[in-house]
């Protein structure tokens, strides 16, 4: 069964804030963040999140399993598997490794015509699971052209992938709402 093309928005646009937030952060550290994050753990952590969207009435369920395969000191392999839930019918979607490199990504330059983003940023403590975790959370409000929108992340040093949160309300074109947040951390 194909997913319809909505419920792939809904997945891939929190992973997109969630990037965006990463690089930006990058800019300000030696090493890759992300990589710092997965690299001082053993192949066999994993990170469980779960994502809940509601674009337009469409309502989707994700569940997303990053797995570190392979550390070395150029690079980490972590594998992203994921399960999804689309009017009631379960999809597996099969796993994609993704190389993560030691040396932070160059931050792309901002073009004269960027739209205007108000951004702040502030630290929560958010508990998953049991535990308590330290976060800095980075609030953005996006207004472009006929689109609106406010993304919300808490991310943490201490867990591997980084984010332990992310909400993104859309106001325009299409009213939603997508939340990803931390479950389970096992660390090896």
């Amino acid at each position: 069964m194909k997913a319809p093309k909505s419920s792939t928005v809904s997945f891939v646009a929190p992973l997109v804030v969630c990037l965006s937030v990463l690089f930006a952060n990058a800019a300000v550290h030696a090493g890759n963040p992300m990589y710092d994050s997965w690299s001082k753990h053993k192949a066999g952590t994993n990170v469980v999140l779960k994502n809940v969207s509601d674009m337009g009435g469409n309502k989707t369920e994700t569940e997303i399993t990053y797995t570190l395969i392979e550390v070395t000191p150029e690079k980490v392999v972590v594998e992203m598997k994921s399960s999804m839930v689309v009017m009631g019918n379960k999809m597996d979607v099969p796993g994609m490794k993704m190389d993560i490199p030691a040396a932070a990504p160059a931050a792309p330059a901002t073009p004269a015509d960027a739209p205007k983003v108000d951004s702040k940023t502030s630290e929560e403590t958010v508990t998953v699971d049991g535990k308590d975790y330290k976060t800095t959370v980075s609030e953005v409000k996006m207004d472009q052209a006929n689109s609106v929108s406010t993304s919300k992340s808490w991310m943490c040093n201490d867990v591997p992938n980084l984010l332990v949160k992310s909400v993104t309300t859309m106001e325009k074109p299409m009213a939603g709402t997508m939340t990803t947040e931390l479950v389970k951390v096992e660390l090896k």
